[in-house]
């Protein structure tokens, strides 16, 4: 299946690139064969997953509306996708490990849209995190 879809001249630093392959830290996509690969091992994705990969690390860092998803992906209006389009944002994350796990997260982002980004740095081993609201209000005498 041959999907319409655009590329942004932003990457994240350290990202390889060119118009047919992507490589962003322990990910490699290769739009010629349609390929993923996670830390040295391929990863099957469909037509449209590799799609949707293709798109979101072609524009890391850069919200990406649900209505430029449909229309490059589906070819189809934002209303009729919705749905399919969340299913296959949740398999690309369990496929891809957008999680975190690896360096990268894609998040849905408020207004209708998603992201992928690197993942926040973790607080060093040892540094006080903030409390959770229940621990600040038994400090308070509230809980």
């Amino acid at each position: 299946m041959n999907f319409a879809v655009l590329t942004s001249e932003g990457a994240l630093e350290g990202a390889a690139r060119s118009d047919d392959w992507i490589e962003v830290g322990a990910y490699q996509l290769d739009r010629r064969r349609e390929t993923v690969v996670m830390n040295g091992i391929a990863v099957e994705l469909t037509a449209r997953e590799f799609a949707l990969a293709w798109l979101m690390f072609s524009a890391p860092d850069t919200r990406v509306s649900r209505a430029r998803i449909a229309t490059l992906i589906w070819r189809s209006d934002e209303a009729s996708a919705a749905r399919s389009i969340e299913q296959h944002i949740y398999l690309l994350r369990n496929r891809l490990g957008l999680r975190g796990e690896h360096g990268f997260v894609l998040r849905a982002v408020y207004g209708g849209g998603y992201c992928l980004g690197a993942r926040p740095a973790r607080p060093a081993p040892g540094r006080a995190r903030r409390p959770t609201r229940t621990v600040r209000a038994a400090r308070k005498g509230l809980a």
